[in-house]
């Protein structure tokens, strides 16, 4: 984990890295990467991944997707949004009037270009299920309620093989089913 830090960073940047992050030197940030690791795996014991699951994601980070969506509170909302675009209203102009995503109402709705595992699980279902230009039924997640347009899909770059991404996807998926269950 520490070697994959310090490729991150290279090697003429990483004691700066370290100084800037608030540790004196490499020795304390391991203890504190130890304490980490012990964390997650503490949190993820009992969290079973199957290799189905890590095919599926593998697969899906084989593309970049590229949506926007509506946030709203509460159901209600979310169906009266749905039924003001399928009645043919401007879906940037309804995300800037109804959506509570600080980060994209204001540009319409568009969200920054993702992948598998950057978005709640729900969300991500939905967008990866779904055709160019569609747009969801309301999605509940954590966060809310989403109306999501799909706008494009993207062959990722520099993706690696599997068998040297099995553990790190695993660990993810465990983080993420770990969490829900908390």
């Amino acid at each position: 984990e520490l070697e994959s830090y310090k490729e991150q960073f290279g090697e003429e940047q990483w004691d700066m890295v370290l100084l800037q992050s608030g540790f004196e030197d490499e020795d304390q940030f391991k203890e504190e990467l130890r304490l980490q690791m012990l964390q997650e795996a503490a949190a993820t014991e009992d969290v079973e991944v199957t290799d189905e699951e890590i095919e599926a994601r593998y697969d899906r980070m084989k593309h970049t997707i590229e949506a926007r969506h509506i946030l709203v509170a509460d159901e209600e909302t979310a169906n009266e949004v749905k039924e003001k675009l399928d009645n043919g209203e401007d879906f940037a102009s309804l995300a800037e009037e109804y959506s509570t995503d600080p980060g994209s109402a204001a540009n319409g709705g568009e969200l920054q270009p993702f992948t598998a595992g950057d978005m709640v699980p729900e969300f991500e279902e939905a967008v990866y299920t779904m055709e160019i230009d569609e747009i969801s039924e309301p999605v509940q997640s954590t966060h809310g309620f989403h109306v999501i347009q799909l706008l494009g899909k993207q062959e990722a770059e520099d993706i690696d093989d599997l068998d040297n991404m099995k553990d790190q996807i695993r660990r993810e998926i465990a983080n993420t089913k770990g969490d829900n269950m908390a």
